[in-house]
């Protein structure tokens, strides 16, 4: 038998408004009800209807999240920050996957504002370059937060990280280093891997670097793309001194692909990346590369979508945050 607020109510001798405050932890009720109450609801297994408070208070607090890929540990590493800071304010998270198909993210918004989701936060996939299916977001005056990409369109608040000067300051670091001869393995160029890619030439060209076209290689971040693409750089000839990877998983296939041509990392070729901490120290030796905090990344696009729910000034000033990037220097670069 499902257990009421009466039935507690009855139970304690008291008014089922004292119960519905108690358990909403209400100033007006004293520390001690409190206690007692929850007590009793407790060894009653009582169950509150979410529902119904929900549709009292106006609002779900449940909020849609849609990823492009869940496999990737770099959007995974971004819904555990997010699940964090949920939890602790009360909020619960819708999670839907695009799997890269601006088709099935038109779906998942359209299931989402169905669900009466307080507010969304996506990370757009690669070919979504419109905001036409965000502005009916917008019309429904829900609070939409953009994460982990870069934005091609304006007028929204967004959270990420600079792919430019992250790359950009990269390179520099090799430079600074000695290393003139860098070949680069780029991911999607569509999105943050073209932003990468743009930042490592910016570097090279401020110091008058030669660029080879042959070390110029553009694929997407999955490891068979860093295998293909170190096996082309070695069959051009003359090898370079550093692969300079678009994330991790190219790092790996790199990686893989080296040790196939029985070379050694980093005596006869250094390799580094920019990608989150938890992938990069999976590789050995362990990766140099440029930390993307991406936890940390999930717990601040949750911050801000909650604070734009309940800010009572509707008119908030949209807000485009990029988060610090720091060199890790480990043992792959010699």
């Amino acid at each position: 038998m499902n257990v009421k607020q009466s039935d507690i109510a009855a139970k304690l001798g008291i008014s089922r408004v004292t119960v519905t405050k108690a358990l909403q932890d209400s100033p007006d009720i004293s520390t001690e009800m409190k206690v007692k109450v929850k007590q009793i609801a407790e060894e009653m297994d009582y169950i509150p209807n979410l529902t119904a408070r929900h549709l009292t208070a106006k609002k779900t607090r449940t909020l849609g999240v849609i990823l492009p890929d869940i496999t990737n540990m770099y959007f995974s590493s971004i819904v555990r920050g997010m699940m964090e800071v949920a939890e602790r304010e009360s909020y619960h998270i819708i999670l839907t996957v695009s799997r890269e198909e601006k088709t099935k993210e038109s779906e998942n918004i359209f299931k989402l504002l169905s669900m009466n989701v307080d507010g969304l936060l996506v990370c757009q996939t690669l070919d979504t370059v419109e905001a036409e299916i965000f502005e009916k977001v917008k019309k429904r005056k829900k609070p939409l937060v953009f994460f982990g990409r870069p934005v091609g369109f304006s007028g929204y608040d967004s959270i990420g990280f600079d792919d430019f000067l992250a790359a950009e300051k990269l390179t520099e670091y090799l430079i600074s280093k000695g290393k003139t001869k860098i070949a680069h393995i780029s991911g999607d160029i569509k999105s943050d891997g073209g932003y990468r890619l743009d930042g490592f030439l910016s570097a090279m060209k401020k110091n008058k670097l030669e660029v080879n076209e042959d070390w110029i290689i553009k694929g997407k971040f999955f490891p068979e793309y860093g295998y293909e693409g170190f096996n082309k750089i070695f069959n051009a000839g003359t090898l370079p001194e550093v692969i300079f990877c678009g994330n991790g998983m190219i790092a790996q296939g790199v990686y893989d692909a080296i040790r196939e041509k029985e070379l050694k990392i980093p005596e006869d070729i250094s390799v580094v990346a920019v990608d989150h901490k938890k992938f990069a120290e999976m590789l050995y030796p362990k990766l140099t590369y440029i930390d993307y905090p991406t936890r940390t990344l999930g717990c601040e696009a949750m911050k801000l979508i909650i604070q734009k729910i309940e800010s009572k000034n509707k008119k908030n000033k949209i807000e485009n945050i990029i988060l610090d990037t720091f060199l890790i220097e480990n043992d792959s670069l010699a």
